[in-house]
C-alpha cells in the first residue's frame, strides 16, 4: 500500500509548537518576530506561494511584511529597499521570493547578498541558515518515511537551488547520494529505476512517470509549481509520495518560521 504524505497535517501538528514559541518571545523577551518578504513581478505561483506564507504567519502570530515591486523595477531600487529593511533591529528576517523575472536574474546574486547572513531565512546565500525546503525534504525522509542512510538516492534537479542546498545537507548527515542529474540527464529513466529514493525538483511537470521508478521507492516531488511527479502514475507503485500541492511545501514554511524564531531568539 502506498503512503501519500500529508504536508498539510504535518504541518499542522508543529504549528503549536511554533505557536507556542512566537508567545513565550512576545510574553518573556518583547520579542515580536518580524519575517519581511520581497516579490518582484505578478508571477503566479510565486503570488500563492507568499499568500500561503501570510496566512500561515498569521495563524502562529508572526508579523509578516509583503513588500511588492512591478516587474519593470530596476535592481538597484529593490537592493536600496533590503538595505532599508535591514537596519531595522525589529525586522528578523528577509526573504526574496523566487524566481525573479528574466530581466533580472543576472542580478539575482547581487540582491540576495544584499540580504545580511544573520536575517537569511531562506538560507539562500548559503552560508546562514538551512534552506527551508531542503530541510523539508530531510525532514520527510527521516521521519515520514523511515529512510535509511543507506539506501540509494538519486536527486533530478542537483544543481539547482533546492537541489544543491539538499545534495550539501545530505552529505553533511552521511546519507549517500548515488545518483546527481537533471531533467535532460540521457539515461535518466535508467538512473532513477535504479535508485530505493528518487527527489525531484527540476520544474518539469510529470518528469517522473511510473516506467521511470522500482516497485517501492520513495517518491519526493519538489517541482514547482505542479510537480515533477506523475502522481496518478507512480502512487500505485512506489512505497511513499509526496503530492503537489499539499507535499513538501507545508513542512517547507514551517521550517521557514524555525529559521526566523532562530534568529528572533538571537536578538
Amino acid at each position: 500500500m502506498t503512503v501519500i504524505f500529508n504536508g498539510r497535517r504535518w504541518a499542522e501538528l508543529e504549528e503549536s509548537i511554533i505557536k507556542n514559541k512566537v508567545e513565550e518571545l512576545k510574553r518573556n523577551y518583547g520579542i515580536f518576530p518580524h519575517l519581511v518578504v520581497v516579490m518582484v513581478g505578478n508571477d503566479p505561483a510565486s503570488a500563492l506561494y507568499v499568500s500561503l506564507k501570510m496566512k500561515a504567519a498569521a495563524r502562529v502570530g508572526i508579523k509578516f511584511t509583503a513588500k511588492f515591486f512591478e516587474e519593470e523595477t530596476k535592481a538597484s531600487e529593490i537592493i536600496k529597499y533590503i538595505k532599508k529593511v535591514r537596519k531595522d533591529k525589529k525586522v528578523h528576517g528577509i526573504l526574496v521570493q523566487l524566481p525573479l523575472p528574466a530581466r533580472l536574474k543576472k542580478y539575482k546574486s547581487r540582491i540576495i547578498k544584499t540580504i545580511p547572513r544573520k536575517k537569511d531565512v531562506d538560507g539562500l546565500r548559503g552560508d546562514s541558515y538551512i534552506h527551508p525546503t531542503a530541510k523539508a525534504v530531510f525532514d520527510i525522509l527521516t521521519q515520514a518515511s523511515n529512510i535509511g542512510k543507506n539506501s540509494s538516492i538519486a536527486i533530478v534537479g542537483a544543481r539547482g537551488m533546492v537541489g544543491s542546498a539538499l545534495v550539501k545537507l545530505l552529505e553533511k548527515e552521511k546519507f549517500t547520494i548515488v545518483f546527481k542529474c537533471n531533467s535532460k540527464t540521457k539515461n535518466l529513466a535508467e538512473i532513477t529505476k535504479s535508485a530505493d529514493v528518487v527527489i525531484s525538483a527540476t520544474g518539469t511537470p510529470n518528469l517522473i512517470s511510473k516506467d521511470m521508478i522500482k516497485e517501492g521507492s520513495v517518491l519526493i516531488d519538489v517541482g514547482s509549481p505542479k510537480g515533477d511527479i506523475d502522481f496518478e502514475s507512480v502512487k500505485k507503485k512506489a512505497s511513499f509520495v509526496t503530492p503537489v500541492p499539499g507535499g513538501v511545501g507545508p513542512v517547507t514554511i514551517y521550517n521557514l518560521f524555525s529559521n526566523l524564531l532562530l534568529i528572533a531568539d538571537s536578538s
